[in-house]
């Protein structure tokens, strides 16, 4: 995944209005769904109910003044690193989840710099396997830290999940978590000699292991405060891996929902290959069916530029293909993160799934109680016939003429029933 620290991307996004092609409005009208009171046992009944229409979500919020966040708080289910959490308690009819925003491997202040740590937890700092280059992550400062010693896990829970908590947030934005070592990491000192814990490869069992313990750790600190738990959200995409690999069910076991900044758009390099987006699918259903929560975002071209409606609507296609009662959607140019980036295609009439995905011919199709998603994965066009008897809209108001459609290659349509 790429760095999405708001000190880091928050800045590329100021003063750069997120457009997205015919399809942004400004807000206005409050979502679906009421929630129970903010109250409620996080655990027990964590997730806003997505059953029904499009469900979003906001990445960030440090673009959106305090006086506008209780508009985003009747709108959106979740936020991935919210500012502050009071704000959306103001807000009472409906509990969207607040995150707190924290990366997993490195120290969230960089300010305190290699010479610092050196002196306060000299032990705590990952180095490269020439034992003194730090593992830096996506060429920041920020330290990296030690994920398999226990005393780091404690101190980010202290000093960074128990003050979310007393501030209201239900949850903590793990960013950047993945089963490979990209940044070279390899060892510490422990009372000045050197252990070397992993190879420095990218594959590495060992370095998969310890990221899956500090997962397991980390959860069962957020949860050991049965009367008011927060959940665990880390940014992870699959990146390749299917969902029968042996380690995505301990990871799926140790989060309580995940984002994927990878989402439908390969970090807005890509479109993905069918077997891909099949896997993508399989992971948001196997997380929403045992109660987790699946948050996607889709992002394409610069910022400033537009998302062009077609790859709107292929991310929106794909999203209502595996949504059940847990997802939302989140649309932006390449890391426009923290805009309300509202779009009216969200409003979509569509209702409820009435039945699983299913390949149709050549298409994908899911059937919605008002509405149609269908999805072509193939490098050619795919025709498809409608159902008898039934008329259709596109997203965007016209008419469906005639009774079949054509999808261009690797594209996808919403049709919502007149």
């Amino acid at each position: 995944a790429t760095n999405t620290e708001p000190q880091s991307n928050m800045g590329i996004g100021f003063g750069v209005a997120l457009v997205v092609v015919g399809l942004l409005r400004p807000a206005t009208s409050a979502r679906w769904h009421h929630h129970k009171s903010h109250q409620h046992n996080v655990l027990a009944d964590p997730w806003i109910d997505s059953t029904n229409g499009i469900h979003a979500f906001l990445t960030f919020d440090s673009g959106i003044s305090v006086a506008n966040i209780s508009k985003a708080a009747e709108r959106y289910d979740f936020v991935w690193g919210a500012s502050e959490a009071a704000a959306y308690r103001k807000v009472t009819d409906r509990h969207v989840i607040v995150s707190k925003y924290i990366p997993c491997r490195r120290d969230p202040d960089a300010k305190r710099n290699l010479t610092w740590w050196q002196l306060e937890h000299p032990d705590w700092v990952v180095y490269q396997c020439d034992r003194k280059t730090p593992a830096f992550s996506y060429h920041d400062t920020n330290m990296p830290l030690d994920m398999a010693n226990p005393d780091v896990i404690r101190w980010q829970y202290e000093t960074y999940a128990l003050p979310a908590q007393q501030q209201g947030y239900d949850a903590i934005a793990a960013d950047n978590f993945g089963f490979t070592n990209p940044f070279k990491a390899c060892g510490v000192y422990k009372n000045g000699v050197w252990v070397q814990r992993w190879t420095g490869e990218g594959e590495d069992p060992a370095y998969v292991q310890d990221n899956l313990s500090w997962l397991q750790q980390f959860q069962a600190l957020l949860h050991s405060n049965k009367t008011n738990p927060m959940y665990l959200i880390p940014n992870f995409s699959l990146s390749g891996f299917n969902v029968t690999d042996p380690k995505v069910a301990p990871l799926v076991q140790s989060v309580d929902g995940v984002l994927s900044e990878q989402g439908f758009t390969h970090w807005g390099s890509r479109l993905p290959t069918e077997a891909e987006w099949v896997q993508k699918l399989k992971f948001m259903q196997l997380l929403q069916s045992l109660g987790k929560a699946y948050y996607c975002i889709n992002e394409w071209g610069q910022q400033g530029t537009g998302v062009p409606p077609n790859v709107v609507e292929f991310v929106l296609a794909s999203y209502l293909m595996g949504k059940e009662q847990a997802a939302g959607v989140y649309i932006s140019n390449i890391q426009g993160y923290g805009w309300d980036s509202w779009l009216t295609a969200y409003e979509a009439k569509i209702g409820a799934a009435t039945a699983s995905f299913a390949k149709q011919g050549s298409v994908y199709v899911r059937p919605f109680s008002t509405g149609l998603a269908v999805v072509n994965m193939k490098a050619q066009s795919s025709s498809l016939p409608l159902p008898a008897g039934h008329t259709y809209n596109h997203l965007n108001g016209t008419a469906v003429v005639g009774n079949t459609i054509t999808l261009a290659p690797v594209s996808g349509v919403v049709l919502i029933a007149k």
